[in-house]
């Protein structure tokens, strides 16, 4: 089945003792998939956390029971470290997917600090002792990642600390590196090598986070000011200011607003007019009629309020 249409059945069987329990069960295949295939189901499992489970911890509509068993699953998942840290490498941290870890965090700490539905003007729908109850597994969830992340970092310190000398100067080596022997040496060498490759991740994994995070500033940005979205993006690096690495960029970027895409492209600069043109020069239009021509020429943009702008894009049309 789809993702809406599980959220669907979800919402429409709530309440019905039996059909929780079928739930239930197929949140643990669920969470059996994550822990075990999720290398393979990556783009499938991003789907059902940011379709179902996340909709259903924002969404108003959603009862205590489905709130209810949301936490559990998240709690099921934070008891693996793991998993945790899998879930931010492969999504947080990767430009194409969605913050996934970021958001669960952000949901629960709703919870916890403002309720169900902070600043919402329509009145809950759940009791006060459910509230508090959410409340309370929302706060244990946290607690749980947190003791889970903890108690991880120090098992492999601890693994690790063994084999580490903390010199004078503050370097810090591996013990075998400090050996006089030609043998130990040689370990050593192995050793500080493996070290090396291990930070060496470490930091690419760092540096991939740091360059999303600038470019979804960048994205931020160019909702309000695009030229100013721009000039972030291309002084992180991720973008060459010529026309037709700009309009690639407009292409290929999920999450640009489509209204300052059409505002941008139907400026009267002459660069602007450089990147309409390379724009709509990237486009096939081979085959179509006109009118589905004009559909997947507009489905990546508004089209302006100013009619000059308008103008200037129908006429490269």
């Amino acid at each position: 089945a789809r993702p809406d249409e599980i959220e669907r059945r979800m919402y429409e069987y709530d309440g019905d003792a039996e059909m929780i329990c079928v739930v239930q069960i197929a949140l643990q295949v669920f969470v059996t998939l994550l822990l075990t295939l999720k290398a393979d189901l990556k783009h499938e499992l991003g789907v059902f956390f940011t379709s179902i489970f996340l909709r259903i911890l924002e969404s108003s509509n959603s009862t205590f029971y489905q709130k209810t068993m949301v936490l559990q699953l998240v709690h099921t998942i934070c008891r693996d470290p793991q998993t945790v840290l899998d879930i931010y490498v492969n999504y947080d941290c990767d430009l194409n997917q969605v913050d996934i870890l970021a958001k669960i965090l952000s949901h629960l700490t709703r919870i916890v600090q403002a309720g169900i539905n902070p600043g919402s003007a329509a009145p809950s729908a759940l009791s006060e002792e459910q509230e508090q109850q959410l409340r309370a597994r929302a706060t244990d969830t946290l607690v749980c990642m947190l003791d889970s992340l903890v108690n991880w970092s120090r098992a492999h310190c601890n693994a690790n600390s063994a084999e580490l000398v903390w010199l004078e100067s503050g370097e810090v080596l591996p013990r075998s590196l400090v050996k006089p022997a030609a043998a130990g040496a040689d370990a050593g060498d192995e050793g500080l090598e493996g070290m090396r490759k291990e930070q060496e991740e470490i930091d690419a994994i760092l540096l991939q986070k740091e360059h999303k995070t600038m470019l979804q500033q960048g994205i931020k940005a160019f909702a309000l000011k695009p030229k100013k979205g721009l000039e972030i993006v291309s002084k992180a690096g991720f973008l060459e200011m010529a026309p037709l690495a700009v309009a690639t960029w407009l292409h290929q970027t999920p999450g640009l607003d489509k209204k300052a895409i059409g505002d941008y492209m139907g400026e009267g600069d002459d660069f602007n007019k450089a990147v309409l043109y390379a724009y709509v020069d990237l486009m096939s239009f081979t085959g179509m009629t006109i009118d589905g021509a004009l559909r997947h020429f507009l489905a990546g943009f508004w089209l302006p309020g100013e009619a000059q702008k308008i103008d200037r894009m129908m006429e490269k049309f």
